[in-house]
């Protein structure tokens, strides 16, 4: 596995000076590279294709803060960026991540025009765009997306920096045993987990519940038969949101 020494010194080397990094970050399982060059953020793809095969990890170039323009300006270009017809209603900014939502009631109406509309907002802006549709019924479903969208965003994003250090960090110890334990799912359809062990960490796999199940004790993985405490847990990977799998 590569440490974050060895991952940033082959991103340093593959990708072009244009690209103008000013930032590598571990981010939870991805590698964010911030850039001030907005037009790699469109031209660099196959680059970052290359460098993602190489190291076989995910990663996310977003513009750094300098590259991105003041809120009000960037919401004046988003809108005459979008197409009139897609009926823009809301645009809200994620300063942590330098995303942008952008919600319109006719998302078809940029979604015709390919990644045209999605490249011009990024190289014209500095923010990294998602279109997102209005119901055409009232809902509250949208306004509390777009609040946890921005809540809590730098407690996120330190947490992913945690993860991220772990996840890219030089192993401590020689593994020299996997202890693979079926906490559910083993011969049966339903409440799936699996806590996987090595010598340094322990991962559960999955969490998921049997709704058909008769009994409490049927319904949830048996945690109680782990030979750790919850505490000593160092992640929960979710395989796909089914009740089954995520619970």
């Amino acid at each position: 596995m590569s440490s974050e020494k060895d991952i940033k010194e082959v991103i340093f080397e593959k990708i072009p000076r244009e690209a103008q990094i000013v930032g590598i970050e571990m981010e939870g399982p991805a590698i964010a590279v911030y850039v001030e060059n907005l037009g790699f953020l469109v031209n660099g793809q196959q680059v970052l294709a290359e460098v993602a095969k190489q190291l076989r990890k995910r990663i996310v170039v977003r513009p750094a803060v300098k590259a991105r323009k003041p809120k009000e300006e960037a919401e004046k270009i988003i809108k005459q960026l979008v197409p009139k017809k897609a009926g823009v209603e809301a645009v809200v900014f994620n300063d942590v991540f330098g995303e942008v939502l952008v919600s319109v009631r006719h998302p078809d109406a940029v979604e015709e025009l390919g990644e045209k509309v999605l490249n011009d907002i990024m190289v014209e802006t500095g923010w990294k765009p998602s279109i997102i549709r209005i119901p055409p019924l009232s809902t509250t479903v949208i306004p509390q997306v777009m609040y946890v969208f921005n809540q809590n965003a730098e407690e996120r994003f330190k947490i992913l920096r945690e993860i991220g250090e772990r996840i890219f960090r030089k192993p401590l110890f020689k593994t020299e045993t996997i202890t693979l334990t079926f906490l559910g799912g083993a011969e049966q359809v339903g409440r799936s987990s699996i806590l996987v062990s090595t010598d340094e960490s322990n991962i559960l796999m999955d969490f998921g519940i049997n709704p058909a199940a008769s009994s409490y004790a049927d319904s949830f993985p048996r945690i109680d038969r782990i030979p750790i405490s919850v505490e000593d847990i160092d992640a929960v990977v979710v395989s796909h949101a089914h009740l089954d799998h995520m619970g």
